[in-house]
């Protein structure tokens, strides 16, 4: 268990933000220890015919065990979500001596015989950063934009809910391994146990799609606390989606209402949604109060938005449709 004092005046200093250097490091760690039982089970299938073995080698240098990780491929926070071209440029500018380093205060043992390699080269933090970038290409960029919504819509949600119910309720509601009592944050994680102060850095709640089902959490000085969580509608990134209306399912409740249920994989906004199909806003408050009736939606409102999402019901119907 981690147990982290939280001062009275936490709430105006938590971050809300996403890192794609995030997703990429737990990506990694998932290709490089997880089974097909993983709950990301069909980007592993798919990762594992498209990322180069000669590159994972070099890349599994970085991650030895699955528990730890050097810091630049988890980088703290900013107060906004980042580029990955951004979160990247820290890794070309370190020298051998720097990823050395690192990778000594993560790890007891030499380096692997490719990660010695890199260390060899002058130019390596440009070379790693290459590699990492190259990663990326191969296993992640053309699941980025479905992945990117996710954890935009998650960051919504969780700011509208801080700012309606405050930060005891956008804590207790944020995951199973995590609680606030009003002074204390407690982090249900079996192998550890530690006490921290909450200090001027504040607290960084980081949506990360990769880290389902559980939570990833730094809590280590002088790192601001961070606290990885699964996003809502992580968990529908993978499910097959159909790029066309389903004829039968069109045929059945409309045009209109089938193109909602498949653009309503996670939780989305009426405005989203109108964006998404060319509806109107009325014409979208309208499709969606007759899917709520039927039990094909679910709907919930935190702030000012409604967040709606197809019910399993739906999700079965819209399958069916396709056999």
């Amino acid at each position: 268990m981690i147990r982290v004092e939280l001062p009275p005046d936490a709430l105006t200093r938590v971050r809300l933000a996403y890192s794609p250097m995030w997703e990429l490091s737990q990506s990694l760690r998932l290709l490089l220890y997880e089974g097909d039982q993983s709950p990301h089970a069909t980007w592993l299938r798919q990762a594992r015919s498209r990322v180069d073995a000669d590159l994972l080698r070099l890349l599994a240098g970085l991650m030895p065990n699955p528990q730890w990780y050097p810091d630049f491929l988890s980088p703290s926070p900013g107060t906004r979500p980042r580029l990955l071209s951004t979160e990247l440029r820290h890794v070309s500018t370190m020298t051998a001596d720097d990823i050395a380093l690192e990778m000594k205060a993560t790890y007891e043992g030499a380096p692997s015989p490719e990660l010695a390699r890199l260390l060899d080269r002058p130019d390596a933090g440009r070379h790693l950063r290459d590699a990492l970038e190259t990663y990326w290409d191969q296993a992640l960029a053309r699941h980025w934009p479905r992945i990117k919504r996710v954890l935009t819509a998650d960051l919504s949600l969780r700011a509208d809910a801080l700012a309606a119910n405050g930060l005891h309720d956008t804590l207790n509601t944020l995951h199973h391994q995590v609680s606030f009592d009003g002074k204390t944050l407690s982090l249900d994680l079996p192998s550890f146990d530690a006490d921290r102060r909450g200090d001027s850095e504040g607290l960084a709640l980081l949506p990360c799609v990769f880290a389902a089902p559980r939570i990833l959490v730094v809590a280590a000085e002088p790192h601001p606390i961070t606290v990885a969580y699964p996003p809502r509608g992580a968990a529908t990134i993978w499910f097959p989606r159909a790029e066309q209306p389903v004829a039968a399912a069109s045929a059945l409740l409309g045009r209109s209402r089938t193109n909602l249920l498949l653009a309503m994989e996670r939780p989305t906004s009426a405005a989203e949604l109108a964006e998404v199909t060319g509806l109107s806003a009325p014409a979208v408050s309208q499709h969606l109060a007759v899917l709520r009736r039927t039990g094909l939606v679910e709907s919930r409102k935190s702030g000012r938005t409604v967040w709606s999402v197809r019910t399993e019901l739906a999700s079965q119907l819209l399958a069916a449709c396709t056999t």
